[in-house]
């Protein structure tokens, strides 16, 4: 099996809609909140709406987009939830990078192809130059594909968790692979940085242009007890502030929530969740 396809099944965490219930409950209750009165929502990223009550929201909304580049997830969150009115909920699948499976695969492929030649005694920064290769090739591939959300197409947008996931596969690819040569580098996960810098501005774009009047946005800021911060969400983060500073957006609200992520390995984040008007 792929490293990829093996570090996607360990995405899977056991009984969260079971775990996640207080967390689901009060970013629910954010969100109609924030955008009760509009008619029409979409989730972005949506999964298993392990994280989303689909049968409140379903209650306050006429139309629910959920969107995600996993389809089958999707339904399986809607089933889980036992919703009966199939009519009101829309299915849309997509990558907001526009990086495929496949593309995952041989990035893994590539990178094992590598190390198998030497082994441990793989020279760590001539595996750091293959991999910069790798990486390069798969920036110009995604260069190349059109990514449209819509324009003004949703009343209200949530994107709750999801900056953060954008480009981690590349980097959990990339520290599996140095975990098993027992080396460190930092150039590759600087170019990754330099990525998520990128393509989150870029998402951001799609994210604005596809909302008529507001979004719930949710960026993990910190993992309670370690230091450091989350790639992807502070890149968002900081690309949001910039645009409310140049008023391009409005912050309208804003509340923190602990999400009791894995409770088995004792990961909580503290995930901050902002109402935002979009300036038409």
């Amino acid at each position: 099996m792929n490293l990829y396809d093996q570090l996607l099944g360990l995405q899977v965490i056991e009984d969260a809609y079971l775990e996640w219930r207080t967390y689901r409950k009060q970013l629910t209750d954010f969100i109609i909140q924030e955008a009760k009165g509009n008619e029409s929502i979409a989730i972005l990223g949506a999964g298993r709406c392990n994280d989303i009550d689909l049968k409140r929201i379903l209650a306050y909304f006429n139309e629910v987009t959920l969107v995600d580049k996993d389809k089958k997830a999707m339904e399986e969150g809607i089933c889980k939830q036992e919703i009966v009115n199939l009519n009101q909920i829309k299915i849309r699948q997509m990558d907001f990078i526009g990086m495929s499976e496949e593309d995952y695969r041989v990035y893994a492929d590539i990178l094992i192809k590598e190390v198998r030649k030497l082994g441990m005694n793989t020279n760590v920064h001539e595996l750091a130059k293959v991999a910069l290769k790798a990486l390069e090739w798969l920036e110009e591939k995604v260069e190349k594909i059109n990514i449209d959300l819509g324009r003004a197409c949703y009343e209200t947008t949530v994107v709750v968790g999801v900056h953060s996931q954008l480009l981690s596969m590349l980097e959990w690819i990339w520290h599996i692979i140095l975990q098993t040569i027992k080396q460190d580098e930092s150039c590759v996960r600087a170019q990754i940085i330099r990525m998520n810098e990128k393509y989150i501005r870029r998402f951001n774009d799609l994210l604005i242009g596809a909302t008529k009047k507001r979004m719930i946005i949710g960026c993990e800021k910190e993992r309670i007890g370690r230091s450091g911060s989350i790639q992807g969400a502070v890149q968002s983060m900081d690309d949001l502030n910039r645009r409310m500073r140049c008023g391009e957006i409005s912050l309208l609200n804003e509340t923190q929530l602990e999400w009791e992520f894995n409770k088995k390995q004792g990961i909580v984040y503290l995930v901050d969740c902002q109402s935002i008007e979009v300036k038409r």
